[in-house]
């Protein structure tokens, strides 16, 4: 089977004035910190396009996270969240409970929770892309992993970053660039110190097999290590590469433990072309003597191992670094309001990158270039019917 990229309306095609080159977005330099202090002068708008489904799980996930983030981002104007639904007569209307919150219509664009009619009008649509500073797809696993989301494609043509569910095809779609990045802070100024094999501790039931192989599971028998941070750190990234299965469509997720207050998320990674590593770079708590690392397979019982681990410490300007770029995906819904909290700190990053990102993004997304895929080159050998 081959993924075939799917053509997006012209109408989402990157504004001239925000495509950038992205191999021109910094990347590891100690330059990219603090862009997040930049005053917002209005509430970041949090778009879910699309109309309310059972496998998007909004009337699941979004009561718990609008009463958590409520009264730090809701009430104080830092975030509006605007959903599609269709707008039934009320004896067919599906029931979106939110808990405490107010449900408002587009009658009051101003509200802090917005509901926008589906469908809506092409062109109204295309305003409604627009004017998300963040896209919000937190689809189910089970029925995504293979899919593909067309609103995830014109929110990235437009260059908005997405928060979107790990261990699907639009996580994938993430996956080169927040890799790509962690590589270039571990080769970047800031890198500090490359730590030797006896500098990691691990515990005595799960130690590394010959040939540094780490094995997991889901829960049972987590791949776990430690060490310590010295006082001018404020970063880390892990690299390893995949030793089983070799094959695509396993998953590990990579969690920091005992540091609640700092507020990550986990990353969960998946495979990369041929035998290319996999990185993760996590911000340290300043102070915070050691670092407890846990790899677990993030979907699915079975046992997985990795090999080659690699752990690269940072100097302390990594402690203002975004985690990602473009985009975050997460493990669960569990992990949202840390997204949210992270993509709003941060967002002038996410937003450079995203923008910058647009342009390829859109122009793989092409009708004639998916077509040449399918169709032979004018002179290549072709067995015709008699």
């Amino acid at each position: 089977f081959r993924q075939l990229d799917w053509p997006i309306d012209e109408g989402f095609r990157p504004r001239g004035n925000a495509v950038a080159d992205m191999s021109k977005i910094r990347s590891g330099n100690a330059s990219d910190a603090n862009d997040h202090r930049s005053e917002k002068k209005r509430p970041l708008r949090v778009v879910m396009p699309g109309t309310v489904r059972r496998e998007k799980a909004q009337t699941q996930y979004l009561t718990n996270l609008l009463n958590e983030l409520g009264a730090d981002y809701l009430e104080t104007g830092k975030l509006q969240f605007i959903l599609q639904a269709p707008r039934r007569p009320w004896f067919q209307r599906q029931k979106i409970a939110l808990g405490r919150w107010p449900i408002s219509w587009e009658d009051r664009p101003d509200a802090p929770i917005v509901v926008q009619p589906h469908p809506l009008p092409a062109e109204s649509y295309r305003k409604l892309v627009d004017s998300a500073d963040i896209g919000l797809l937190m689809y189910d696993q089970t029925a995504y992993y293979a899919r593909r989301a067309g609103v995830m494609c014109e929110l990235l043509s437009c260059g908005k970053p997405v928060i979107v569910s790990a261990g699907t095809w639009l996580a994938d779609e993430l996956e080169e660039y927040r890799t790509d990045r962690a590589i270039s802070l571990a080769h970047g100024p800031l890198s500090l110190r490359k730590l030797e094999r006896d500098e990691i501790r691990f515990p005595s039931h799960n130690l590394p097999h010959p040939g540094g192989v780490l094995t997991f599971d889901h829960e049972r028998h987590p791949a776990e290590f430690s060490f310590d941070v010295n006082p001018d750190e404020g970063g880390v990234v892990i690299q390893f590469q995949w030793h089983h299965p070799t094959n695509t469509g396993t998953y590990c997720r990579v969690e920091k433990l005992f540091d609640k207050s700092n507020r990550t998320v986990s990353v969960v990674a998946g495979h990369r072309p041929g035998i290319q590593s996999v990185a993760v770079f996590f911000r340290l708590k300043t102070g915070k003597a050691d670092c407890q690392i846990r790899i677990t397979n993030a979907f699915h019982d079975a046992c997985a191992s990795i090999q080659n681990l690699s752990i690269t410490m940072l100097d302390k300007r990594a402690v203002d670094l975004a985690i990602g770029q473009v985009g975050l995906s997460i493990f669960d819904q569990t992990e949202l309001p840390a997204a949210i909290r992270e993509m709003e700190l941060y967002y002038d990053y996410y937003h450079r990158t995203a923008s910058a990102w647009s342009g390829e993004w859109f122009s793989r997304q092409n009708a004639t270039r998916t077509l040449q895929s399918l169709v032979p080159a004018e002179h290549s050998p072709v067995r015709k019917a008699a």
